[in-house]
């Protein structure tokens, strides 16, 4: 802390109500306005309001002639001034793409899970494009710090994870590119240390070229060496192994399924390469409508596993009407699984898709498995429309082979979307095989009587677990459950808190990215499916159970699991997201007109109010 030189003060005129500028005398400048007795009340009393806010604030105020002290006006300090990325205490955290994955909360387990996926999968795509161990291991720190926890929500480090992309030459030239794919409007790079030299350089760029021309092997591989994997230790979760077996089937099955998914990294790296020409070649071709282009390209993806997961839906839905035709209002869950045909429909799509559903990356979020009603409610809403719903292809852009480089950047975009979309899908499963050993060891823990529900494993930590399982952490009963209270009772607070997009942290201190709210009826966002429509708003929530007939859809962000509510939906919102996600693939397939990245809106727009896409991509509020 330091004293401000003052050199002017206001003095009060209290019998005209007014304020004059003074000088402030020379020796007084430097002196303290205020005592110690005045600081500590008035600081407890100043901790008190930003912990009512849970934001730092700007507060004014004053103490009058009586020592009291008055507080004028609050605000959520909103400008962080001298912040540079350069320093290396400082980095931004962004939730932008990151919860699309991890929607919301989510528990420490699932964040110390993904922590150590995401580390080790980074590191393993830096060695096969070529970068030296050397190199790696200078940059560990960012490796094993791309995402952060911050209130029970998981957010990227965007900071380390644009200083990673500089380990590779050239990706420079696509970072813009890499923050239209994630949604990402800054990024905060820092100076990096590590560079490559020529010769390494040239290596890395070589080692890319093979890895290229191998891609295609690459994820068929993929594919294949998962299905083998995740059927072994699917079948190692059935035999009687101790928890200590168990913690080291969950090391091994993460160590070897992380090492291959390295495909899906590389798989991003030349999608991001390929839309950046793309992009520049349409741009020349077609002016000001090329970014239209680009989205109508993208409408003529199909056959990803999120295709056939519609697909699947549809075909229960309209089973389903057939059988019930007599009786559509009467249908519920247990009277469709009396029906042996529709029970075994059911069940394929479970074995198919069963970890397909809202919170898929979340350990502590149940599978289609083990909650089998979830799929009705999925495929409910569906039962009226079944037959109504559009199929896509009537906004898809058909290039002409005669313009063979615009077509083959085209191909080559569109395929590796396609992988991206289907290797996601891959990842839910590897998630799920994770909750089911932690299950596992969890009853372990039960029988042991460490602790009382099998749910309580997703509040610790895996050192912790594993600091019980080998001996070198043995806490009591007592400690236990009063760490996992504790952090139950932080994981309920945090659902009821404002969960801000993205924070800059200077130090120990970390400080919101407060939207500013601005008084408007038109909001411009980023088109990831053309169209237009006119409909009242349905806003996303926890409480979202009913769904109307006819709606726009309007959410903070969107995820796999949501697929009920945008099935049905006229249009599609949101606050986060991006063009290849998967709402705006499945959109797509249906037509259904989406904008993403509209700043701000859920907080003006109330369920009910008429909302307005049009094809210019703004969100209109009609009156």
């Amino acid at each position: 802390m330091e004293i401000a030189e003052k050199k002017q003060f206001y003095d009060i005129d209290k019998n005209n109500c007014s304020l004059s500028l003074q000088s402030v005398e020379a020796p007084l400048q430097l002196k303290p306005c205020l005592n110690e007795s005045e600081i500590i009340p008035l600081s407890r009393q100043a901790m008190k309001i930003e912990k009512l806010w849970e934001d730092p604030q700007d507060i004014e105020g004053g103490i009058d002639e009586s020592g009291k002290i008055w507080f004028f006006q609050t605000r959520p300090v909103i400008e962080i001034r001298n912040f540079s990325c350069d320093d290396e205490e400082n980095y931004i955290l962004d939730s932008s793409n990151v919860t699309e994955s991890y929607p919301g909360i989510t528990t420490p387990l699932t964040f110390h899970f993904a922590r150590k996926a995401y580390a080790q999968i980074f590191k393993e795509t830096a060695a096969r494009l070529g970068i030296s161990s050397e190199i790696i291991e200078e940059n560990s720190d960012l490796f094993d710090n791309l995402i952060s926890y911050h209130n029970c929500k998981i957010y990227y480090i965007v900071t380390n994870w644009y200083n990673l992309f500089k380990l590779i030459p050239g990706t420079k030239y696509y970072t813009r590119i890499w923050n239209q794919m994630i949604g990402i409007k800054k990024s905060g790079e820092k100076n990096l240390s590590g560079k490559n030299s020529l010769l390494s350089t040239i290596k890395v760029l070589l080692t890319i070229l093979f890895r290229f021309e191998q891609h295609p092997i690459s994820c068929q591989l993929f594919y294949h060496r998962s299905a083998e994997l995740l059927g072994k230790y699917k079948k190692e979760l059935n035999n009687n192994t101790s928890a200590k077996q168990t913690f080291r089937l969950l090391e091994e099955s993460g160590s070897k399924l992380y090492n291959l998914f390295t495909v899906t990294i590389i798989n991003d790296f030349f999608l991001m390469i390929f839309t950046k020409l793309l992009l520049v070649l349409l741009k020349f071709k077609y002016k000001t409508k090329y970014l239209e282009i680009y989205s109508k390209i993208l409408n003529s993806l199909s056959d990803t596993y999120s295709h056939r997961y519609v697909d699947a839906l549809n075909d229960i839905a309209t089973d389903i009407n057939y059988v019930f035709i007599d009786s559509k209002h009467d249908i519920t869950f247990k009277s469709v699984i009396e029906k042996n045909e529709l029970k075994k429909k059911i069940e394929t799509f479970i074995q198919e898709f069963g970890t397909r559903h809202e919170g898929e990356l979340k350990l502590e979020v149940p599978s289609l498995k083990e909650k089998p009603e979830i799929v009705f409610s999925i495929i409910k809403p569906l039962l009226e429309k079944v037959n109504k719903i559009k199929t896509s292809g009537d906004n898809s852009f058909k290039l002409k082979k005669r313009h063979p480089i615009l077509f083959f950047l085209a191909q080559k975009t569109l395929t590796l979307v396609k992988e991206r979309e289907n290797m996601r899908f891959i990842r839910s499963k590897v998630y799920n095989l994770g909750r089911c050993f932690y299950l596992k060891i969890a009853q372990s823990f039960k029988e042991s009587k460490l602790i009382s529900n099998i749910d309580d494993i997703f509040y610790l930590t895996p050192d912790e677990i594993k600091g019980v399982i080998y001996g070198y952490f043995i806490p009591s009963q007592a400690l236990l459950e009063s760490t996992i209270l504790c952090r139950k009772m932080e994981y309920e607070k945090c659902s009821h808190k404002n969960h801000y997009r993205r924070f800059h942290v200077q130090g120990l201190k970390i400080f919101p990215d407060i939207p500013t709210t601005r008084n408007t009826k038109v909001f411009k966002g980023t088109i990831a499916v053309p169209g237009t429509v006119k409909a009242p708003v349905l806003r996303l929530n926890s409480d979202t159970s009913e769904i109307p007939d006819t709606y726009i859809l309007l959410a903070k962000e969107l995820e796999p699991g949501n697929i009920r509510f945008l099935l049905n939906a006229s249009g599609v919102v949101t606050e986060h997201g991006s063009i290849i996600s998967h709402t705006a693939i499945v959109a797509r397939q249906f037509n259904i007109p989406f904008i993403t990245n509209v700043s701000n809106i859920t907080t003006i727009v109330k369920d009910g109010q008429m909302l307005e896409i049009t094809s210019e991509g703004e969100v209109r509020i009609c009156d």
